[in-house]
C-alpha cells in the first residue's frame, strides 16, 4: 500500500493538476517496486514568479512577469525517508526530476542496505 499526499497543490493550474494525475498514476509503480513496502510520498508545490526588469517606467514597476518557477519538494516516508526538491522553469521538467531523484536515492539506500 502507498499513499501520496500533495501539500500546495492550490498554486498550480488546472492542466498542471491533469498532468500531475496521469503523471502519477505511472510513476508511483516504479517508486512501490523499488520501496516494496508500505510508503506514503509526500509533494509540496510552490510557484515563484519574477519581477520585471529592465526600465524602470511606471506602468511596470511594481508589477510581476507571467514567467513562472516551479519549485517541488519530495519525501517518501518508509522504513526510513528521503527527501528530495527539484526547482526548474517547466513543471513537466520538475516532477520528473524529482522523482528521478527519489529513485536515485532510494536505489542507492538499497546498495546500503545490502551491504550491512
Amino acid at each position: 500500500m502507498f499513499g501520496v499526499r500533495l501539500k500546495g497543490k492550490e498554486v498550480l493550474s488546472k492542466e498542471e493538476l491533469e498532468f500531475l494525475d496521469s503523471f502519477l498514476a505511472k510513476e508511483l509503480e516504479k517508486v512501490q517496486r523499488r520501496v516494496k513496502d508500505d510508503f506514503v510520498l509526500i509533494l509540496k508545490f510552490a510557484v515563484h514568479r519574477t519581477k520585471l526588469k529592465g526600465k524602470s517606467s511606471d506602468k511596470r514597476k511594481g508589477k510581476k512577469s507571467k514567467n513562472k518557477k516551479y519549485g517541488v519538494q519530495a519525501r517518501v516516508k518508509a522504513i526510513r525517508s528521503f527527501d528530495a526538491g527539484v526547482s526548474e522553469w517547466d513543471f513537466k521538467k520538475a516532477l520528473h526530476g524529482v522523482l528521478r531523484k527519489i529513485e536515485n536515492g532510494l536505489d542507492s539506500q538499497i546498495r546500503k542496505w545490502l551491504r550491512i
